[in-house]
């Protein structure tokens, strides 16, 4: 499956999660992963809402049983897994990590992007785009889309991190609202911090 068709699964993931709300991700492509989107309006419109915990005793560690990828997430966050989606989401703003998976991987990151960028910003509301660039991320072939959108009353900010592992295509996908995300960064870079992809 190509890096263009995992970001089609990202967008369909992140379209069905109205319950939760994004698009999905190039790993899959992956982002919006689900690999894009991930989170609900609704969700995502709360108030409030916790800093990143600053200690490994404030995390709880996770493995995925289909991949055997592992990341670690705030203690009190939830976490859902739906296919080859699993998001870790805060309870109190809303803001939410999906991670979505695809083998064999895209041969592009950064063209999943750009392919899943046109079906998502003609179906959601105030689409804008910060960037779409070529990155590398623990030592992968990676790429990073940045965008804002809006949905029901609530308007979103999204960083959707693709890369490419030997053996999957990954796709870390990180929504807030648009207030809360200077001050979710530490959250984001827990995230990409702890997460380790299979060997």
């Amino acid at each position: 499956m190509g890096v263009a068709a995992l970001v089609v699964l990202a967008l369909i993931g992140v379209l069905l999660a109205t319950r939760n709300s994004g698009p999905r991700s190039p790993a899959s492509s992956s982002s919006p992963t689900t690999a894009a989107g991930a989170g609900s309006p609704t969700t995502a419109a709360k108030k409030g809402g916790s800093t990143a915990p600053t200690t490994a005793a404030d995390r709880t560690p996770y493995t995925d049983p289909q991949t055997g990828f592992t990341i670690s997430y705030p203690k009190s966050w939830s976490v859902r897994t739906d296919g080859t989606l699993t998001d870790f989401r805060d309870p109190d703003s809303g803001a939410y990590l999906r991670v979505d998976h695809v083998q064999p991987a895209g041969p592009s990151p950064e063209g999943a992007w750009y392919d899943l960028e046109k079906s998502f910003a003609a179906t959601n509301a105030n689409y804008q785009r910060i960037r779409i660039e070529p990155t590398t991320y623990s030592g992968y072939r990676a790429a990073v889309w940045e965008f804002t959108y809006s949905a029901g009353a609530a308007d979103l900010h999204v960083a959707d991190l693709g890369f490419i592992t030997p053996r999957f295509g990954f796709a870390l996908y990180f929504q807030t609202r648009a207030g809360d995300w200077d001050r979710m960064q530490s959250t984001f870079q827990s995230f990409k911090d702890s997460f380790k992809a299979p060997q």
